[in-house]
């Protein structure tokens, strides 16, 4: 799920998409109606829909994108696709923000 969101999901949207799903299966007492309301609610949500790039203020008192801005940016400008998990996973330890070079 987190990547179609081109970001990781916080504790908070999953435990709600979990709810959710679980919720309307239970209402309807159809485990599939769950995941079409589901993916149903991933298809209208803006993080799906538009790709939203967040910025913070540094510590020169400049803004800058977010360390999953950085992922998304990078990821479409060389791929055209969403970032995936080595790429989400070097934003989050900060390797996006190195100037050394990986080696192959």
């Amino acid at each position: 799920m987190g990547g179609s969101y081109r970001r990781p999901l916080t504790e908070e949207e999953i435990k709600s998409a979990v709810n959710l799903s679980h919720g309307r299966a239970e209402s309807q007492n159809n485990f599939y109606a769950g995941l079409r309301y589901r993916l149903a609610s991933l298809l209208q949500a803006a993080d799906f829909a538009f790709r939203m790039e967040t910025a913070a203020l540094t510590a020169n008192k400049q803004w800058a994108l977010d360390r999953d801005g950085w992922a998304t940016r990078l990821s479409y400008r060389m791929w055209d696709l969403t970032p995936n998990a080595e790429l989400l996973q070097a934003a989050e330890t900060g390797d996006l923000n190195t100037r050394s070079r990986p080696t192959a």
